[in-house]
């Protein structure tokens, strides 16, 4: 996948006077949860800067793509940054999300259940008739065994508040590319 352009912004005014794209895809999930890593791995390349320490995205980063535009946002949840910053974050974001994406990759860490900010996301974005794909990260830090076992309990937690008969989602390993082209074929089925 080749990059055309890329660019980023924090600001309201900006973020209006961008043109909305038709695949726009945005990936959202609390602080850490591996957005920009699973980003720079479906590019191939290191394009979002990652950190071990929460809260390193700290705008709205555009990468355009011949076939889509991907959207890594800041996470939600326990980032150490001032809060007039989490409260400018989350003004622009919801701003963003309620106008523009219609599909969100929900990244959820498979070695811990949704949170409630996961949840609230979540009830949110059906609120609003966002299509979803829930993408679980971390995946390679688990056996097999417990692999099924989370996905198993975190589908059951998920139901309660996304009762769909059939859940979209999908199991992501970075260390191994375990999923790739299952999920960009998920992204670019979803995003039609």
């Amino acid at each position: 996948m080749e990059l055309l352009n890329s660019f980023v912004t924090l600001i309201q005014d900006e973020l209006e006077k961008i043109p909305s794209y038709d695949n726009e895809i945005a990936f959202i999930g609390r602080s850490n949860v591996g957005k920009s890593s699973l980003f720079n791995h479906l590019m191939n390349r290191n394009l979002a800067k990652i950190s071990n320490k929460p809260g390193k995205t700290k705008g709205i980063h555009f990468f355009l793509t011949e076939e889509f535009t991907f959207v890594d946002l800041p996470g939600y949840g326990f980032a150490k940054v001032a809060r007039s910053l989490k409260e400018k974050w989350s003004k622009i974001i919801h701003f963003y999300l309620e106008s523009r994406p219609k599909l969100l990759l929900i990244l959820l860490d498979l070695r811990r259940m949704p949170s409630f900010d996961d949840l609230q996301m979540i009830d949110w974005a059906r609120h609003y008739d966002k299509k979803i794909l829930f993408v679980f990260t971390k995946s390679d830090k688990l056996k097999p065994k417990e692999q099924k076992d989370q996905v198993e309990k975190n589908l059951s937690a998920l139901k309660e508040v996304y009762p769909l008969k059939e859940i979209p989602w999908c199991l992501y390993s970075i260390k191994t590319g375990r999923c790739r082209k299952e999920l960009l074929n998920k992204i670019h089925d979803l995003s039609q």
